[in-house]
């Protein structure tokens, strides 16, 4: 788990430097090659298993996505380029996310402290802590409500838009009271904005505008449907959601179960209301002014 999680961890981070200066040159030509090997190499194993191995039934066992494209092509050169496009498209947007994570956290300690709770009673923390193995972070149930907090007040992808595939009508959203239908035509984009529709009060109450978990338990917005959409929906809902959903409950997890102290370093950060603070908009939303914070191991 770790070793995956370091190799990906890595792998973002070469395929940063090239996006930041180093275009068309030697330094991104070699970050290049440093992607494809890693890729290449998995995507061999993949093509050419080893004699022993067992074949794996196309009704049994998890979903595999690099054995999913085998449906599609076994073009080597297509397949790495379609898991380096799962691992790009998880970089920032899950950056972002353990960003406003540990920043809404440290700003909340009682939050922090109840997530730190439902940590040590699965997990343990210091020595005795156990490592968690894939599946495992996703079964707690506060963290969760944590992570559906801070990617509704913060989705990765605050503005987005689709196509129309063909002509077709919206039922609602037309006329002085926005309740007659909107004609679409075909090629014609619809956008929308995740950061505010996520900040409705009609759909999350009159609190919408604040942190609080505790919205999310006991399946009190279980029916809230088109109103929440950090990963998008239907069919072109993100493929990398569960990927970068365990990265983020897995850092968490490992976070609280080696620092006894996980605070707010003064000064270096804005104690503000949410939406208040510095923001930067590109593709992402992140946090203008980082997220700073003090940690200390446990002793024991």
């Amino acid at each position: 788990m770790r070793s995956i999680l370091a190799r990906t961890i890595s792998l973002n981070a070469v395929a940063l430097e090239t996006y930041t200066g180093f275009w068309g040159g030697k330094k991104f030509r070699d970050a290049c090659k440093v992607c494809h090997e890693f890729v290449d190499n998995v995507v061999q194993k993949a093509l050419h298993p080893p004699r022993n191995s067992e074949a794996r039934s196309s009704d049994k066992g998890p979903y595999i996505f690099i054995e999913a494209l085998f449906e599609k092509t076994t073009d080597p050169k297509v397949l790495r380029d379609q898991c380096i496009n799962i691992l790009l498209a998880g970089r920032d947007t899950t950056a972002c996310c353990l960003n406003w994570a540990l920043r809404l956290l440290v700003l909340h300690p009682k939050v922090m402290a109840k997530l730190r709770s439902e940590i040590k009673e699965t997990f343990g923390v210091g020595r005795q802590a156990s490592e968690p193995v894939i599946g495992q972070p996703k079964q707690l149930s506060y963290l969760k409500a944590v992570l559906h907090e801070v990617l509704r007040l913060y989705p990765s992808v605050p503005v987005n838009s689709r196509a129309a595939a063909k002509t077709t009508t919206l039922p609602t959203g037309g006329g002085p009271d926005g309740k007659a239908p909107v004609l679409v035509r075909k090629g014609e984009a619809v956008g929308y904005c995740a950061y505010a529709m996520h900040r409705q009060k009609e759909y999350f109450g009159d609190d919408a505008d604040e942190f609080r978990p505790e919205r999310w338990e006991n399946g009190a917005l279980k029916d809230v449907g088109w109103a929440y959409l950090p990963f998008n929906g239907g069919p072109r809902v993100c493929l990398g959601q569960e990927f970068a959903l365990l990265e983020v409950r897995y850092t968490i997890v490992k976070l609280v179960q080696t620092f006894e102290i996980i605070e707010l370093a003064k000064g270096k950060m804005s104690d503000v209301a949410v939406g208040q603070e510095k923001q930067g908009l590109t593709l992402v939303v992140s946090s203008g002014d980082g997220c700073w914070v003090k940690m200390a191991r446990y002793l024991d």
